[in-house]
């Protein structure tokens, strides 16, 4: 059985993705975080930037030669992947969850009803943008073969259908 190493989410995702990309830059990882993980996990572009050393000083990754414009390259050690894979089989950490809607709704005793409207309308555009792209994106991944990014992105599918659900139930909500 693999041993804990300790890592948070953020150290694991920058881990993950470089596996996934082999050896990459700090603004690659930052661009496949991007396209990857951010409709369920967000990191951002200065997350990634404090990391990667923090993780070298660690001996979970690796860093090459300086390139142009300071760019250094890095690459996964093996003690990152036994650290990584003992991250995914370990024990979750409780999530917080962090949804501006919702904040927004529990003070909503302090919009009139036509802000609210509007407040819905702008949330349901949102939303019904997200599952558009989610679902091209699923589509994409099945034709690639790429089943595990593809069930990550039916999340999200299955998120954002839930959302647009409560929102449209949301005046009968706050009625009955």
């Amino acid at each position: 059985m693999r041993q804990p190493r300790d890592l948070n989410a953020t150290s694991a995702a920058t881990l993950g993705l470089l596996h996934r990309l082999k050896a990459a830059t700090a603004g690659e990882i930052a661009r496949a975080a991007e396209s990857d993980i951010s409709p369920f996990w967000g990191i951002t572009r200065s997350q990634i930037f404090r990391e990667l050393p923090l993780l070298a000083g660690r001996g979970l990754v690796g860093a090459g030669d300086t390139g142009p414009r300071g760019s250094v390259p890095y690459h996964i050690t093996d003690a990152g992947r036994e650290a990584f894979g003992a991250w995914l089989v370990g024990a979750p950490h409780p999530q917080q969850p962090r949804e501006e809607l919702l904040l927004r709704i529990g003070f909503g005793q302090h919009l009139g009803a036509d802000d609210l409207e509007i407040l819905l309308d702008r949330h349901r555009q949102v939303h019904a943008a997200r599952l558009a792209h989610h679902e091209e994106e699923r589509a994409a991944l099945t034709e690639a073969g790429e089943s595990y990014r593809r069930v990550t992105c039916e999340y999200g599918i299955r998120y954002e259908r839930m959302v647009l659900a409560w929102i449209e139930d949301l005046p009968k909500l706050l009625t009955g």
